[in-house]
């Protein structure tokens, strides 16, 4: 079988088998694996920047993540869930993230409508409907491995599931929707709510993490961390999370302190906050 011009990719190919073929083909019984890989650098037209290296012979492409119409009917159904369904904690997770973002690309109505770039070269794809409402996300590392797939809830908050780097899921949590959260307008700085925050402690210890362009100090009690607060570069407070665990096993909730406008007070629309639970 001579591969020239057009050729449809048929199941069971790999670029590899394509590639030997061809070179078989021109009349070389016995091609060297450096002739094999220099042939599938050719047929797929690759920069030498992109170009194929250690490759092993015989060895099959990874095949796309397929998902069934069952899989598909159940992941549909958790979007119609919320935060308080007591079915999801009794209800059967498929326990392979490679099929949930499966569940993403195969709906021909979604499409990718941010990428962010993690600090370690991973990417965050964000999905989102014809209207470009978010309907969740699927977070790789530098090597494209899935390590968390979030499904965001039709009526808010999102199912988020944490996978190894086989794809397994290692353990799901889910959200609430955001709230508003009541603060005095043009009384709140940022000062004055950690200040406050941290009255009620008798004692803490704060954990200094720099990500990107940004200070995170990590106030910890008793082993927990109770708030965090985000700065710039120059040490201004941009958002501060608090988190109160005070509540029933597995349940926390978050506040989240941002100052959207810029005048450095906590103005009303400016405080959020969700309801966090392990599954």
């Amino acid at each position: 079988m001579a591969i020239e011009g057009n050729y449809s990719v048929q199941k069971g190919d790999t670029l590899w088998n394509l590639a030997e073929t061809q070179l078989k083909a021109k009349g070389n019984s016995k091609p060297t694996n450096a002739l094999i890989i220099q042939a599938m650098n050719k047929m797929a037209q690759v920069t030498e920047t992109q170009a194929v290296e250690d490759v092993k012979p015989a060895s099959p492409a990874k095949e796309k993540a397929v998902i069934t119409a069952s899989q598909k009917a159940m992941i549909d159904e958790f979007r119609n869930m919320n935060f308080n369904s007591p079915e999801l904690r009794v209800r059967p997770y498929i326990n392979n993230a490679n099929t949930y973002a499966e569940y993403f690309a195969s709906n021909s109505q979604w499409s990718v409508i941010n990428t962010i770039i993690a600090d370690d070269g991973g990417k965050i794809l964000i999905y989102g409907d014809e209207n470009g409402k978010p309907v969740g996300s699927v977070n790789k590392d530098p090597e494209g491995k899935i390590r968390n797939v979030s499904l965001n809830f039709v009526n808010g908050g999102f199912l988020s599931l944490n996978s190894s780097q086989d794809g397994e899921i290692k353990n799901v949590y889910c959200t609430s929707p955001v709230y508003d959260v009541q603060t005095e307008d043009g009384k709140t700085t940022f000062d004055f709510a950690l200040n406050k925050m941290m009255s009620q402690y008798d004692s803490y210890e704060v954990k200094q993490i720099k990500n990107g362009d940004r200070n995170i100090s990590s106030y910890i009690v008793d082993g927990e961390e109770v708030v965090q607060v985000i700065t710039d570069t120059k040490g201004k407070i941009i958002s501060i999370i608090q988190t109160n665990t005070e509540l029933e096993v597995g349940v926390q909730q978050r506040f989240f302190y941002t100052d959207i406008d810029g005048d450095g007070l906590i103005d009303k629309g400016e405080g959020k906050t969700r309801f966090d639970k392990r599954l």
